[in-house]
């Protein structure tokens, strides 16, 4: 067992915060480039959906355009039928 008056071996508040600092600044730095990775990665995904979305949306609009267009010729043809039968 060491000496109470060997100076050596104690821990002083200054060390551990200097050292708790340190291991703070690493675990930054790990979550940091951690979640650039994610974020990286996952960062195609998100265009895909984004651009899945965006294709949703003109295709329901021309869905709409088109039965719209429909109807409209269907209102017709029967008022050009009706008009043959006159």
């Amino acid at each position: 067992m060491p000496k109470a008056s060997n100076n050596h071996n104690l821990v002083t508040k200054d060390f551990l915060e200097e050292k708790l600092d340190g291991l703070e600044n690493k675990i930054d730095d790990k979550l940091t480039k951690f979640k650039d990775t994610i974020l990286t990665a996952i960062d195609p995904l998100l265009q895909e959906l984004e651009q899945r979305r965006e294709d949703r949306e003109i295709a329901t609009y021309q869905t709409e355009q088109m039965r719209s267009q429909f109807n409209n010729h269907e209102k017709r043809i029967k008022k050009l039928e009706a008009q043959k039968t006159i």
